[in-house]
């Protein structure tokens, strides 16, 4: 077991730790009751998802064999090996772009691309999944 989840018995709050495989504590963190949350295992990795409530949820994954520890994304839409997709909206200039990026490590890949996204990809849950191994990615809205 890679994580521990300790929590009262009206589950008002939750103090989380996340263990490498070395049995080293790699991330620890607290969660109140509103929003999801919960720790589960993908492709490999294990993710904790970290909801704020309604349509607004962030996840941070880990690889417990190496020890890595990503950053959190906001509002992810797929992941496919270490690769992430999720979309962004610059203040500069209010355009939202998608974003594919290396979970672990933005500097060995990292996209941006901007195209005529309707503002409900920021509102609502897009369905998105890579295809044909990992080179393209499919949204729907």
């Amino acid at each position: 077991m890679n994580f521990i989840i300790y929590t009262d018995e009206n589950h008002t709050g939750f103090i989380y730790k996340i263990i490498d495989n070395y049995g080293y504590e790699i991330d620890s963190g607290y969660h109140d009751y509103r929003g999801s949350f919960k720790i589960y295992e993908e492709s490999g990795l294990l993710v904790l998802n970290y909801g704020f409530g309604g349509n607004s949820w962030q996840e941070r994954f880990y690889d417990i064999d190496s020890g890595k520890v990503s950053r959190f994304f906001p509002n992810p839409l797929a992941t496919y090996n270490q690769n992430i997709a999720y979309f962004i909206m610059k203040p500069e200039n209010n355009e939202i772009y998608l974003i594919v990026q290396n979970i672990f490590d933005s500097s060995f890949y990292y996209e941006e691309v901007l195209w005529e996204y309707s503002s409900a990809v920021l509102r609502s849950q897009p369905q998105a999944q890579f295809v044909e191994n990992g080179t393209k990615i499919k949204i729907s809205y």
